[in-house]
């Protein structure tokens, strides 16, 4: 399998995919954001087959059609797995449609968009609130289903939707998000 992470100093995100690789060793890099940005072009067009070749300096992706190269950044990318949490026993299930419009109707009363959403979650439902003291405060009550005690926690409120809208599937599920970052 190979997979990729990404951050851009606030968020994280781990994606990857299944590959008939022969390598015998682990093979890591650090692609500069535009050289991701030029590789996701190539996929989306490509839809087919594709063979990465990785030096030391240099990343390059082959399509039958075209081919994409980006220098590589040396250096270590920062261990993630120690901000990540590896036993997360705390589940919450929501539907995600019914989050993310929750988030944008709390939001509403936020001159700053990115003002931070509080999120209660208790056994049977989750709270979102947001107090804004210039212009008031949102809350509103969604129907979930959460399997540890009361938390109370803060979110950037353009993150979380960020997040919630990149969920496939309709319920949005906290546990994958560990699994996948």
């Amino acid at each position: 399998d190979v997979f990729g992470v990404a951050t851009d100093g606030h968020r994280l995100a781990k994606a990857g995919v299944t590959t008939q690789l022969g390598l015998q060793d682990n093979v890591s890099a650090i692609i500069p954001r535009k050289g991701v940005i030029e590789i996701d072009k190539q996929l989306e067009e490509a839809g087919e087959e594709l063979k990465v070749e990785i030096s030391k300096n240099h990343l390059q992706v082959i399509s039958k059609s075209s081919s994409a190269i980006s220098k590589l950044i040396d250096g270590k990318f920062p261990d993630y797995k120690k901000v990540v949490p590896q036993n997360n026993s705390k589940i919450l299930i929501v539907n995600s449609k019914d989050f993310i419009n929750s988030v944008e109707r709390v939001i509403t009363v936020s001159i700053d968009r990115k003002e931070g959403v509080k999120i209660a979650l208790k056994k049977d439902q989750i709270q979102l609130f947001v107090n804004s003291s210039s212009s008031g405060e949102g809350k509103e009550n969604l129907k979930a289903d959460y399997n540890s005690e009361d938390l109370t926690v803060g979110f950037n409120s353009r993150y979380l939707l960020d997040i919630a809208s990149e969920i496939q599937d309709k319920k949005f599920n906290s546990s994958k998000l560990y699994q996948v970052i």
